[in-house]
């Protein structure tokens, strides 16, 4: 009895039903991916190191490699073609990897290196060398926040009117923006 089960035709199943559900989590990473490159790095110019962008990529490049060959999983189990088969299960193993990998990246990202990243006290002193002017404008207009700390945090520079949309000329009213970015940074 043990022996009908293990021939091709009890494997075939198996095998396409395991192409049909990594052909699905590989399509779910990858489309977290692009959301993450869509919605999420706004303010990623903000951070100091890469390790945020660097997950993205490795999320849509595996989700990407994962949902096209996961067609040749199911092919080749369909053909019996162990060229399919064995190109299917490497890949596999190399997308799930990655996957893996990308998901203790991001939870040691999250946990660890984003609290300590956010610089924005820096960003605004180094913002007309390095071109993040309009994002830190965008920033505080989206949270109706000055600054990391406040207004004091833009020191001889001037103040721009995204600190205070209500009165440019008065004084602001502002709230701590590094919690509120660090949340929309991390998922």
């Amino acid at each position: 009895m043990g022996a009908e089960c293990c021939n091709k035709d009890c494997l075939k199943p198996s095998v396409i039903g395991y192409g049909v559900v990594a052909w699905l989590s590989s399509g779910a990473a990858l489309g977290v991916g692009i959301w993450m490159l869509v919605e999420k790095s706004t303010y990623s110019a903000l951070l100091a190191s890469l390790f945020y962008p660097v997950t993205i990529y490795i999320l849509i490049a595996a989700g990407t490699f994962g949902f096209i060959f996961a067609v040749f999983g199911c092919a080749g189990a369909m053909t019996d073609s162990r060229c399919m088969l064995a190109l299917f299960w490497i890949t596999s193993f190399v997308v799930f990897a990655a996957l893996g990998s990308t998901g203790f990246l991001a939870l040691y990202y999250h946990d660890n290196v984003l609290r300590k990243d956010i610089n924005i006290r820096q960003a605004i002193n180094e913002s007309e060398t390095n071109g993040l002017k309009d994002v830190i404008n965008m920033l505080q207009a989206e949270f109706q926040c000055c600054g990391e700390r406040g207004n004091s945090d833009w020191h001889q520079l001037t103040i721009p009117a995204s600190c205070c949309p209500e009165d440019p000329s008065g004084p602001c009213v502002f709230s701590t923006t590094y919690d509120k970015v660090r949340n929309v940074i991390s998922i």
